[in-house]
């Protein structure tokens, strides 16, 4: 169900149906956590996989290439917004 109803085109998920704005870092950091814990209970390649494409994300997306700080905030592209939000 996550992969085929949440599924982001250009990686990780939506939150929502409703492909609210801006994606956020946080949930998929709670997802990885979520997946890694099954793996200790189920080795099912499915989390495995989820946990590789969210690290994944992580280490493209989610932290800065400059400062190395992660980042919360996105555009619908997974680029860092501009301003305070995309600081953040």
């Amino acid at each position: 169900m996550l992969a085929r109803d949440f599924a982001h085109p250009s990686g990780g998920n939506r939150e929502d149906r409703e492909a609210e704005l801006p994606l956020r870092a946080n949930p998929h950091m709670h997802l990885l956590e979520a997946a890694l814990v099954w793996l200790s209970i189920d080795d099912d390649a499915a989390w495995r996989l989820l946990a590789d494409r969210t690290v994944a994300l992580c280490l493209d997306r989610f932290i800065d290439a400059e400062s190395g700080a992660p980042r919360e905030f996105f555009a619908p592209n997974w680029m860092s917004l501009s301003g305070v939000q995309g600081g953040r």
